[in-house]
């Protein structure tokens, strides 16, 4: 709870994509005080693993916020959060040796597009 004193938050990363039962380890990441998990439901992509974060969202979504990640990219962000409808995610943007980590709200997906294309465009001519 220290990092709650801090205003911190608790997530729990992909750790979770390791588990034997996701939903008896979401109970118990939930009475510990953990306020995200970063999941691609299982799966080595959040695509694959859809079926499942749907389901983690519709029974404890409420309790926990889950953020899907993996694979995850300017082609299928809109996709899967109409699947999964979830608000965030994590997209990983390679350019390079360049990795940005954006958290992405569905509100702001426009813009994310346009940030993309900025820096793509930026990297060209430099």
């Amino acid at each position: 709870n220290i990092i709650k004193e801090f205003d911190g938050e608790v997530v729990f990363h992909r750790a979770f994509d390791c588990v034997k039962d996701p939903y008896q380890t979401i109970e118990k990441l939930i009475d510990m005080g953990v306020q995200r998990i970063l999941t691609s439901g299982l799966k080595p992509k959040a695509m694959e693993g859809k079926e499942l974060i749907k389901d983690l969202q519709m029974k404890y979504g409420d309790q926990i916020e889950i953020l899907a990640g993996s694979g995850i990219n300017a082609c299928n962000a809109l996709e899967l959060m109409n699947i999964l409808e979830l608000h965030k995610f994590i997209v990983l943007v390679k350019i390079g040796s360049m990795i940005l980590q954006l958290n992405v709200m569905m509100l702001l997906l426009d813009m994310l597009m346009s940030l993309m294309k900025w820096i793509m465009m930026w990297l060209v001519k430099n």
